[in-house]
């Protein structure tokens, strides 16, 4: 099982593609914008073309995985196993997390990623595989949703804090580490520059 996971995108493409295990050209990246579906449609649109401009504009295969058409996680499964990668993009966590456990994407992930599907994902979506997002609401409005899933997907021991350094963030990332690191868990920081490799559950050098 291989996670590649940033703050902002991908800073590396060179090791982004080595990890996949394949040339750009060949690579069907599937794009998850569901961490914006809170936003009206015309910023969500805006965003669809503005990310799909950029990962295609590294070779991919770009196509959107929406994941408000899925009812039947089987067929889910089975488009996800499509791809090489399935991206899940920044925005809100609670939002992201809310419509993978509604479209069943979340019982179904770890099949598709033990099968050689490649999980990325930049800042929500590196947050959302660790085990808890419950300190995280002071960053994101957990609002967003009806009812607020504080489940993390639990795909890595530890919690990504995404932008560090930035100064928008750093009071209230400083306050989620705290209290992660109250609860025994283990936190990483990542800057904008930054992502980590998962193989298997062990962070891989660099």
């Amino acid at each position: 099982m291989k996670l590649y996971l940033s703050s902002y995108r991908i800073p590396d493409i060179k090791k982004f593609t080595d990890f996949v295990g394949k040339d750009a050209e060949a690579i069907k990246f599937g794009l998850v914008l569901n961490s914006k579906d809170y936003r009206d449609e015309e910023y969500r649109n805006e965003k669809l073309v503005e990310l799909i401009k950029y990962f295609s504009g590294f070779g991919f295969l770009v196509e959107e995985i929406d994941l408000r058409n899925f009812s039947d996680s089987t067929e889910l499964q089975e488009k996800l196993m499509e791809l090489d990668v399935v991206w899940m993009n920044d925005g809100n966590t609670y939002m992201l997390r809310y419509i993978l456990s509604k479209s069943g994407c979340d019982s179904v992930l770890s099949n598709v990623l033990e099968s050689g599907v490649v999980y990325g994902g930049d800042s929500a979506g590196a947050v959302v595989v660790g085990s808890t997002l419950k300190y995280y609401s002071g960053a994101d409005d957990s609002a967003v949703v009806d009812n607020a899933i504080y489940e993390g997907l639990g795909l890595v021991d530890f919690s990504v804090l995404p932008h560090w350094g930035s100064a928008e963030y750093a009071p209230v990332l400083e306050k989620i580490e705290s209290s992660l690191s109250a609860d025994g868990i283990k936190t990483i920081r990542l800057t904008d520059e930054e992502f980590i490799l998962v193989e298997n559950g062990k962070i891989l050098d660099q």
